[in-house]
């Protein structure tokens, strides 16, 4: 009784704080951030700030592109977290410029929109969609799944100072839903106060700071191939393990740091993505194949021991597999990709490029679609 008292005590206090000094300050040092709260695109949580880090004017590191796709081409929408976002990278090294080069060079008349964001879990990238993704009007949608969007986003943290702010969507214990919710989005010393409290919790073991959440993970993907199927678009799910996966001997994986256990983990996390992709009738694809014929060990971006985030060759890796992928649905083969990973459970029926997965009663209505775009060119295998 006396911590809800207690609570709701600190949130009037903040709430009154608001106009004051002490809010005064903590907006000040929140618009040198890269983010902003979202609270008018429900499940995002958070967007990037435009005019910072390479962040386009709509919210993404992006180049500055209208809606309306250039004529006659073929318009992929990328979906991901800070992997396929390129944390660290420059623009043109990311893996959705180098699939988009590749494409091209080949022949392909092709356009990669990434819309990928630092920090995101699966519920914020089947936003993006829904808020962001569409008025690009894509032919395909792409999401590059990675090993923990299954695990719901709470912290965030100023890239400038490393100053914790809670993102997450959950309502706070003591504090009236409607009262808890205006502070997540409006003020910044309750977003900060939380975010203290919340890591404290995970410092003295009464909470886990983040775990994979098979029921959160298949309920928003399901969403995302729901948001697909009325658009009449289809969705691929590109499966993205840690680029220390390179290393083909499972005792030598990460020697250096978390070990085989990180890696093995790993491993089982790409193959909980896939099932719950194949679960729901989904093509899914991985890049294990293209970082096991790499060759390497793994792709440290310079000067970090980074198991997560890979350099510019882990990027180059990475940009051919998709390349591949875009081919490989273009031409009706994607299912001809071998999956390294091991025999998945038996596929559902899912739509090719040429059937769009519509809901059983409105099967036999024509499917919303553009004219095929872009040329079809013979797919070719990751260097």
């Amino acid at each position: 009784m006396r911590s809800r008292v207690f609570a709701l005590a600190i949130g009037l206090v903040i709430a009154a704080l608001v106009p004051l000094g002490g809010e005064w300050r903590a907006r000040r040092l929140d618009a040198t951030w890269s983010i902003v709260m979202a609270p008018d695109e429900p499940g995002r949580k958070y967007r990037l700030r435009p005019g910072q880090f390479f962040i386009n004017a709509d919210g993404f590191r992006e180049r500055e592109l209208p809606f309306e796709p250039p004529e006659g081409a073929l318009r992929v929408v990328l979906l991901g977290d800070s992997v396929s976002f390129g944390a660290g990278m420059e623009l043109e090294q990311v893996a959705g410029r180098v699939a988009e080069a590749r494409l091209q060079a080949g022949g392909l008349d092709a356009q990669v929109v990434n819309l990928s964001v630092h920090g995101y879990d699966v519920e914020q990238i089947a936003a993006t969609l829904r808020h962001r993704g569409w008025r690009y009007q894509p032919d395909l949608v792409v999401y590059a799944a990675y090993t923990n969007d299954g695990a719901r986003t709470r912290v965030t943290r100023n890239a400038a100072n490393n100053v914790p702010a809670y993102v997450g969507n959950e309502p706070f214990e003591g504090l009236p839903e409607a009262l808890g919710r205006w502070l997540q989005a409006h003020s910044s010393l309750f977003r900060r106060w939380r975010a203290a409290r919340w890591l404290r919790a995970v410092d003295e073991g009464r909470v886990v700071r983040r775990t994979w959440d098979p029921a959160f993970f298949t309920a928003h993907l399901a969403a995302m191939s729901a948001d697909a199927r009325d658009h009449g678009v289809p969705l691929v799910v590109w499966g993205l393990g840690a680029h220390v996966l390179a290393e083909t001997d499972p005792g030598a994986c990460f020697s250096e740091g978390q070990g085989p256990d990180f890696c093995a983990a790993q491993l089982e996390q790409m193959r909980n993505i896939r099932d719950a992709a194949v679960a729901l009738g989904l093509p899914c694809v991985n890049a294990l194949g293209a970082l096991r014929a790499s060759g390497a060990h793994a792709f440290f971006p310079e000067g970090a021991q980074d198991p997560h985030h890979p350099g510019v060759a882990g990027h180059a890796v990475f940009g051919a597999d998709l390349a591949d992928v875009v081919q490989r649905w273009q031409a009706g083969q994607l299912d001809a990709r071998v999956d390294v990973l091991g025999a998945p459970p038996p596929r559902a029926a899912h739509p090719s490029k040429h059937v769009r997965d519509r809901a059983p009663e409105a099967a036999a209505a024509p499917a919303p679609s553009r004219p095929p775009r872009g040329r079809v060119v013979a797919p070719s295998a990751p260097e």
